[in-house]
């Protein structure tokens, strides 16, 4: 498993790069061939605001840990993550809402860990604001001073939720637009203040930041939790980790375990590791690496059978039937829409 380490808002790029030693452009860096494809992207728009656009698909685990330590004036960054594609498919439609469209809202002094699986996709937004200018921005449009102290205290907090129709529009609006002079980078820069003037509003009318709500809103200790034991859930297809082992592990009782790990993922333990497995097992298929026996043992089953039966039940058709031509319509459509301005 390959771990990366993010230290400030403005040099993620340059972060990873150095540390997985592959060249990097003018703010944007692809992913070699033989590592996986997809690429990142950023827009420094200068004042304290930044947009960064990533699509990646990888053949090898990632642990990427964010450490801000200290929080510096330039690391001084609210950060927003708006999570467009999941990492993985669900059986059932209620979950896949709560698992690909949602926000995550975050100050300077959170930090994480969080586990990148292989042979899954992600697509993400991310805007980053500087303290200062958010301030500013709260003042110029006479948001509500009350919610503006709620997000800019030093107390690490990660706020997340899914995301609105109105704010999926923006998106949509931001990802298939090119900033080619002043005049479309100051539509880019409207958009975004759009994109967080939706996301303050949803925070706002929401209960995200009422201490009695246990769904939403996450302490940063019981949201490390989860994206350890998502970690461990996850480590070694071969020999998979209980759930009550791993609860072992982070000091929590089973059952609260697997309560925050359902309130951020929408699904049980159990649940999400098999239907990941499985969505890693489709991906193989379609990179068309490894043979079907190969793959059901490299995801963790030991019956072929077993692994085709349940391949079906969530895909609706065995991995055998997962053709040549498929494959290719597959890969062709990935292709495209790893593309971005």
């Amino acid at each position: 498993m390959e771990q990366l380490r993010i230290y400030g808002a403005e040099t993620q790029l340059e972060d990873i790069t150095a540390q997985l030693d592959i060249p990097m452009g003018q703010d944007r860096f692809d992913i070699p061939k033989d590592q996986g494809k997809g690429h990142m992207q950023r827009w420094n728009f200068g004042d304290g605001l930044i947009l960064q656009y990533e699509k990646l698909f990888h053949f090898q685990d990632f642990l990427l840990s964010r450490e801000l330590k200290p929080v510096r004036e330039d690391n001084n960054y609210l950060s927003l993550i708006y999570q467009i594609e999941s990492t993985m498919m669900l059986s059932e439609e209620k979950h896949a809402e709560v698992q690909k469209n949602h926000f995550l809202f975050f100050n300077p002094q959170y930090h994480y860990k969080t586990y990148l699986p292989a042979y899954t996709e992600s697509t993400h937004l991310h805007l980053f604001i500087k303290v200062e200018r958010f301030r500013e921005f709260f003042q110029h449009h006479l948001l509500p001073l009350s919610l503006m102290e709620k997000l800019t205290v030093t107390d690490p907090y990660c706020l997340h939720a899914p995301f609105s129709l109105q704010t999926q529009k923006v998106l949509d609006q931001l990802t298939n637009y090119k900033v080619e002079d002043e005049f479309s980078r100051g539509y880019f820069v409207n958009k975004c203040e759009e994109l967080l003037l939706l996301t303050l509003e949803q925070i706002f009318k929401s209960r995200l930041l009422k201490a009695d709500d246990k769904g939403r809103g996450m302490h940063a200790d019981d949201m490390q939790k989860v994206m350890e034991a998502t970690r461990l859930l996850m480590g070694d297809m071969q020999n998979q980790e209980s759930v009550a082992g791993i609860a072992d592990q982070l000091a929590v009782g089973e059952r609260t375990l697997q309560r925050l790990f359902k309130a951020y993922h929408g699904v049980s333990m159990a649940t999400y590791r098999k239907e990941m497995r499985l969505e890693q097992a489709r991906n193989m298929l379609i990179q068309n690496q490894y043979s079907i026996s190969e793959i059901c043992y490299k995801v963790g089953y030991t019956n072929l059978s077993h692994f085709s039966r349940s391949f079906k039940n969530l895909f609706g058709y065995p991995p055998s039937d997962l053709q040549e031509e498929d494959i290719k319509e597959l890969s062709k459509k990935a292709k495209g829409a790893s593309e971005f301005p």
